[in-house]
C-alpha cells in the first residue's frame, strides 16, 4: 500500500474516531480497542476463533490478532456475529389477529397467514395447522415480529433452513448448528456440530465440539425438553397463568434437568417476562378507554341525576372503579397481576405519534372555557312612522336565553353528558398525557358568532347570546393519548 493510500486511511480513521463511530469500510474495517486505539484494516475470517480475532492493520501492514476481550463490545458483537463466532436467534414476520368469538368475547393469536380465501383468513401456527377466522369477525390485525418456533415445529425450520441455505464448509454447518439449536431442533443440530467439529482445520472446532456436547446433553432431557416447548407454544397463545405455573412449577417436574436446559429455563423466563409485559401495555393501552366511557356512561345515565353529583364524583370515585375493572379484565388473563401492575402497565402502553385522540366537551364547552367577552347584543330601532299613522303596541317575542350550566345538563342527551364527563376525565384524572391546546370548532348553532340575531315584526331586529354556546363561540376538544 503506497503512502497516499495509509494518508487517506489514516484521515478517514480519525473521522470515524471523532464521530464515536465503527462502520464497514469499502474492502475493510475499523476495529476500537478498549484503550482508546482504533484500527483500520481487514477482518480474516478463515483465521479468527474464539479467542482472537485476526485483521490485517493497514497503517503497519502487519497481521495482528487481538484478544476478543481488548476490543469494544459493540464491535466485538457486530464482528462476533459476522464471523459466526456468536449467534444470534432469528425472529419472522407474523400476524397478530384480534377477533370476536361467538358471544361476543374477543380474543387474540399470532401466527403466519398462509392464504386467504373469500370470507376467511386461513392463520397457521405451532397449535394448528389451519385455523380458518371468518374476515368479519376481525377486529384488528397487525404484523410483528415473532419467534419461528411459534409457527412451525423444529425439524421443519431445520428443513427449511436447509433448503435455503444448504452448508458448505465446516463454518456453514456451525452456522446451520447454531440456527438448530435456537429453534429447538436438536437432533438436526448435534449432526450438525458433529460436522463441523471433524474438520480439523476449522478454528472454531472447539466451539462445536461444546455445541454437539450441549445439545446432546438436552436430548437426554427430552421430556424437558418437551415441556420447554409446549410452555413458549403457550406463551405465543397468550396463555400467562399456564406458562406461570410451568416456569414455578418446572423443578419439581423435571429435577435432574441438565445445565443446558436449566439455561433454556433461563432463557424462556426473560422471554416470558418481556412478552407478558409488552402484552399488559398493549391490553391497558386498547382497554382503558372504552371502559371509562361505559363507566362514566352508566353513571350520567340517570335523567335525574344533578350536575354536582357528577362533579364529585369523577376524580375519585370514576378513577377507582376504572383502575379496578380495568385489573379484573387482566386479571381474567393471569390471575398474577397485581393492582400495583395496572398503572406500570398503563405507563408502558406504546406512543405512537398517530395515537392522539380527541375528547369533547360539546355543548358544554362554556362551563370548562366561559367567555371572557362577550359578544354585543341589544336592539335595533325600526324604522320611524310616517305621520298621522297610529303607532301600535311594541311587538312581544319570546327570545331564547343563553344556557346556564343546569339548564344544559337538564337538556343534554344520555351521549352528551357523557362525552362531556369523558373530556373531564380526561384532562383531571392524571391517567393521560394532554395537550395544553384545546381545539376549537365553530358552535354547529351560531356558527361561531357567539350571537343570533332575529328580526321583529316592526321592522326592528334584536341580537342575543347564541342559546348554545351562550357567547363561547366555540366546541373546546382535549386532545389526548
Amino acid at each position: 500500500m503506497n503512502r497516499r493510500s495509509h494518508l487517506r486511511l489514516a484521515a478517514l480513521l480519525a473521522v470515524f474516531v471523532l464521530l464515536g463511530c465503527a462502520p464497514t469500510i469499502v474492502n475493510g474495517d475499523v476495529v476500537r480497542l478498549r484503550t482508546g486505539e482504533a484500527i483500520a484494516g481487514r477482518v480474516l475470517q478463515d483465521r479468527t476463533n474464539e479467542e482472537v480475532l485476526v485483521m490485517e492493520d493497514y497503517m503497519s501492514g502487519a497481521l495482528r490478532e487481538i484478544a476478543w476481550a481488548a476490543i469494544v463490545d459493540e464491535d466485538a458483537d457486530r464482528l462476533q456475529i459476522q464471523g459466526g463466532q456468536k449467534f444470534v436467534a432469528q425472529t419472522m414476520k407474523c400476524d397478530r389477529i384480534e377477533y370476536k368469538l361467538q358471544g361476543g368475547a374477543t380474543t387474540s393469536i399470532e401466527g403466519e397467514v398462509v392464504r386467504e380465501e373469500k370470507d376467511f383468513l386461513i392463520l397457521r401456527n405451532r397449535t394448528s395447522r389451519e385455523l380458518k377466522i371468518l374476515k368479519a369477525n376481525i377486529v384488528n390485525r397487525e404484523q410483528i415480529e415473532c419467534d419461528p418456533q411459534q409457527v412451525y415445529p423444529p425439524e421443519e425450520l431445520a428443513a427449511k433452513r436447509m433448503e435455503a441455505d444448504p452448508p458448505q464448509d465446516a463454518r456453514g454447518w456451525f452456522l446451520f448448528a447454531q440456527y438448530c439449536e435456537s429453534v429447538g431442533a436438536y437432533p438436526q443440530a448435534k449432526e450438525a456440530f458433529e460436522t463441523a467439529a471433524s474438520d480439523e482445520a476449522f478454528l472454531n472446532r472447539k466451539l462445536a465440539q461444546d455445541g454437539a456436547a450441549r445439545v446432546t446433553s438436552i436430548i437426554n432431557d427430552a421430556e424437558a425438553v418437551k415441556t420447554l416447548l409446549d410452555l413458549r407454544t403457550a406463551m405465543g397463545a397468550q396463555f400467562w397463568k399456564r406458562v406461570w405455573d410451568g416456569i414455578e412449577g418446572f423443578a419439581t417436574k423435571h429435577p435432574e434437568a441438565g445445565e443446558a436446559v436449566k439455561k433454556k429455563l433461563e432463557l424462556l423466563k426473560t422471554d416470558f417476562e418481556a412478552k407478558r409485559a409488552k402484552y399488559f401495555a398493549e391490553m391497558a393501552g386498547k382497554r382503558l378507554d372504552p371502559i371509562a366511557k361505559d363507566v362514566i356512561r352508566k353513571k350520567v345515565a340517570p335523567k335525574d341525576l344533578a350536575y354536582n353529583d357528577v362533579q364529585g364524583w369523577i376524580r375519585q370515585e370514576c378513577v377507582k372503579e376504572v383502575t379496578d375493572r380495568l385489573l379484573r379484565e387482566m386479571q381474567a388473563k393471569d390471575p398474577a397481576v397485581a393492582e400495583e401492575d395496572v398503572k406500570k402497565f398503563w405507563e408502558a402502553r406504546p406512543k405512537k405519534p398517530s395515537s392522539w385522540k380527541l375528547a369533547r366537551y360539546g355543548g358544554g364547552s362554556f362551563i370548562v372555557e366561559p367567555p371572557k367577552v362577550l359578544p354585543k347584543t341589544g336592539n335595533k330601532a325600526p324604522a320611524q312612522p310616517s305621520k298621522g299613522s297610529g303607532s301600535g303596541p311594541a311587538p312581544q317575542i319570546d327570545l331564547p336565553k343563553p344556557p346556564t350550566r343546569d339548564t344544559w345538563w337538564n337538556d343534554a342527551n344520555p351521549q352528551e353528558r357523557a362525552d362531556f364527563w369523558f373530556a373531564v376525565f380526561v384532562e383531571k384524572s392524571g391517567f393521560f398525557e394532554v395537550d395544553p391546546k384545546k381545539v376549537r370548532v365553530p358552535c354547529t348553532r351560531c356558527e361561531g358568532a357567539g350571537t343570533l340575531n332575529y328580526a321583529l315584526s316592526n321592522g326592528g331586529s334584536v341580537t342575543v347570546l347564541c342559546p348554545r354556546c351562550g357567547g363561547a363561540r366555540f366546541d373546546f376538544s382535549v386532545k389526548y393519548r
